[in-house]
């Protein structure tokens, strides 16, 4: 009985490691996903496509809100298409 318990105690120990092993996993992928939009955003802010710049930022802070690069891209985005309030509005996400 007493092996019983052990070797349920050592397998919820190991389900538990593998478990906050693959949260970390999961966070790389979002992590690389976030950033391959955002060099995406940044290009059609380079072809002066402001709309779906915007819309690619915030994609980007759809997967990883704590982006700040993405919010500073999307403030500049805004300021390019000639609102700066939106910007404004933005940017206090960072302050």
């Amino acid at each position: 009985m007493k092996k019983t318990i052990i070797i349920l105690l050592i397998l919820l120990m190991l389900l538990s490691i593998l478990s906050i092993t693959g949260c970390g996993q999961r966070k790389l992928i979002d992590t690389a996903a976030a950033i391959e939009k955002q060099q995406l955003a940044i290009e059609y802010l380079s072809e002066d496509n402001f709309e779906q710049a915007i819309l690619t930022f915030y994609a980007v802070l759809d997967i990883d809100s704590k982006m700040v690069e993405a919010y500073k891209g999307l403030a500049g985005a805004y300021i390019m298409q000639g609102e700066p309030e939106k910007a404004q509005e933005i940017l206090r996400h960072i302050a």
